[in-house]
């Protein structure tokens, strides 16, 4: 090979190269299970000032929001009963609706919903697949009326 072919195959081959390294890293992104995009991430940004809202009714409402890391329990079904706690300045706060989505902070991608049910004195379960220890993330949606908490619970979960 003669000296000009070679300095002309040089910015091909650096170019090639950065492409091909480019390519292999959005594979090994796209493969990857604990990589996750938040959902309706654009819309959600767009509404901000609607969610910092939202936190700070649910901060005005005192309800504190607790989840009985000891109460997990595997129910009939398979699926492992975990308890919510809710209570204020008052006492337990009863007649609530809600929702949960819970997700392990190594696996994002696969999120759970669950329904909560009123158990009495303060406490509402939930059923979910907590299939492993670790860190959970817990995203609360409790509503009363006109009345709505919005909160996240991270917290380790054992086995």
């Amino acid at each position: 090979m003669n000296p000009a072919t070679f300095w002309k195959l040089v910015p091909v081959v650096l170019l090639g190269s950065t492409v091909a390294f480019g390519a292999w890293r959005v594979a090994v992104v796209l493969d990857d299970p604990s990589f996750a995009v938040e959902e309706d991430y654009y819309e959600r940004g767009e509404h901000w000032d609607d969610e910092i809202a939202a936190r700070a009714a649910s901060a005005a409402l005192g309800w504190d929001v607790v989840l009985e890391p000891e109460a997990v329990a595997v129910g009939d079904d398979g699926e492992d009963r975990l308890v919510l706690v809710v209570a204020d300045d008052e006492g337990p706060v009863t007649g609530l609706t809600g929702e949960v989505e819970a997700f392990h902070n190594a696996d994002p991608a696969h999120p759970r919903e669950a329904v909560v049910e009123e158990l009495g004195d303060g406490r509402y379960r939930f059923g979910l697949d907590v299939h492993r220890a670790g860190l959970w993330q817990w995203r609360v949606t409790l509503r009363r009326g006109e009345q709505a908490w919005h909160g996240t619970i991270r917290r380790e979960v054992g086995r």
